[in-house]
């Protein structure tokens, strides 16, 4: 009976072992995600993305949002598909329905 009880610790201790092993990689991944976080706030908060290529703020410039929406309009936010159709033969299927 102590030989099988001896076992039934070491099993629990190597299960408790693994919990805490998930539990600091767990830990480590939420330190990292808080880092990402405050990284794309201080992003947010700086007035501009990079990723969209918008210049930064200045005290006399109010022209993010009117950026972005002129290089949303001129396709220049996401690549262009070329094998999508002109924006005529849009307006004119649009027209028919």
């Amino acid at each position: 009976m102590i030989k099988s009880q001896c076992i039934q610790f070491d099993l629990i201790l190597l299960f408790e072992t693994r919990i805490v092993w998930r539990v600091a990689g767990l830990f480590a991944l939420a330190c990292l995600l808080e880092q990402r976080l405050a990284q794309a706030r201080r992003q947010v908060e700086s007035g501009f993305d990079t990723s969209f290529g918008l210049r930064p703020p200045s005290p006399h410039s109010g022209r993010r949002r009117e950026d972005l929406l002129a290089r949303a309009f001129a396709g220049q936010l996401v690549p262009q598909n070329p094998a999508d159709k002109s924006a005529e033969k849009l307006l004119e299927r649009i027209k028919t329905c």
